[in-house]
């Protein structure tokens, strides 16, 4: 199996998101997983992902997994999403502005536009409208059906990530969510924000690594 993991990288890589996302592709290339990095520097995330989802296709991948700059995924986020063997599955992360909301989105028929959940979540495996790219898995032969420069395209208030799943969706795609996959989001004021929602500070990390040097 061969899996490219596409990087579009604007601000750079957090910290805390290099190491993990070392660990997780460690992980992964012990299971005998042919993986293939993909990076795109200081472009639009549209142009980035496009470009990445090319580079997929011509490198005979089966699947593409994008991780965000700011996701701090577990060592075996990728396995899990691989284990599902579906043509669209993302792990679980929250908004990075404070608020404990998943990036997880319902469709609102009546207002015409896309809305924060109101979905069980409890299930581990739920499919949904729309949700945040930053740690998706998908396979490439469904890419293969759009036309790519225009798959991410922002449209109003719609991000790339809203206008892709609206379109996979009217091709007849579902989308799920493993709501077992937690993931890191990086907020914007630097704080971690795990699974529950709440963050430590980059001060509470170095106090704690302070600490555990005095321990050992």
């Amino acid at each position: 199996m061969r899996v490219t993991i596409g990087l579009p990288l604007y601000a750079g890589l957090e910290s805390q998101a290099t190491g993990a996302t070392l660990r997780m592709i460690a992980r992964t290339a012990r299971e005998g997983i042919d993986l293939i990095p993909e990076v795109r520097v200081r472009l639009f995330v549209s142009q980035a992902r496009a470009q990445i989802a090319h580079a997929a296709i011509e490198n005979g991948s089966d699947y593409l997994f994008f991780l965000g700059e700011d996701i701090v995924p577990e060592e075996d986020t990728l396995l899990k999403l691989l284990s599902h063997d579906l043509d669209i599955v993302s792990g679980l992360y929250y908004v990075r502005h404070g608020f404990t909301l998943p990036m997880v989105y319902d469709f609102d028929e009546k207002r015409r536009r896309y809305v924060f959940t109101v979905k069980d979540l409890s299930k581990p495996l739920v499919e949904v409208d729309a949700c945040g790219m930053d740690c998706m898995l998908i396979r490439t032969s469904i890419l293969k059906e759009f036309d790519l420069g225009r798959l991410w395209e922002w449209h109003g208030y719609m991000g790339d990530d809203m206008t892709f799943c609206t379109q996979v969706r009217r091709k007849g795609h579902k989308i799920y969510l493993d709501t077992t996959c937690k993931v890191g989001h990086i907020q914007q004021e630097k704080r971690i924000l795990p699974e529950d929602g709440k963050g430590f500070t980059l001060y509470d990390l170095r106090r704690k690594g302070r600490w555990l040097r005095t321990r050992t």
